[in-house]
């Protein structure tokens, strides 16, 4: 057979198209909610119900994130002081009990990690 008695071949292509559509935010557009209400008549309350909890639980974590880091900030203070006392005595002691070279020690690393802690705090943020 010659090459023109053979059929001709027919492009095989096929077309897919896709549409997609982004929203910000917990709520459709109002298009897509009156669809919504075409498809089932309580269906956009329904959504609005879900946003308006998802909301309420969102504000009430934050909340309890928000106090449970101001709790810790004020026990970090309460103990850092409350260190602050401890060492002082243990210091005035050992110079009470003419051991001034501990007492020296102790001061010095006690301010050397201190000072660690709010440089390395500091550099960390």
């Amino acid at each position: 057979m010659s090459r023109r008695n053979k059929p001709a071949r027919k492009p095989n292509h096929t077309l897919i198209a896709q549409q997609t559509t982004l929203y910000k935010g917990l709520l459709p557009p109002p298009e897509m909610m009156q669809h919504y209400q075409e498809i089932q008549y309580d269906l956009p309350e329904r959504i609005m119900g879900m946003a308006e909890r998802e909301a309420a639980h969102r504000h009430r974590s934050e909340s309890i994130t928000t106090t449970h880091s101001i709790r810790a900030a004020y026990l970090g203070m309460a103990l850092a002081f409350l260190s602050v006392l401890v060492i002082a005595g243990v210091v005035s002691y050992a110079i009470y009990c003419k051991l001034e070279w501990a007492a020296a020690t102790i001061a010095t690393g006690v301010i050397v990690a201190l000072a660690s802690v709010f440089v390395y705090r500091k550099t960390r943020k």
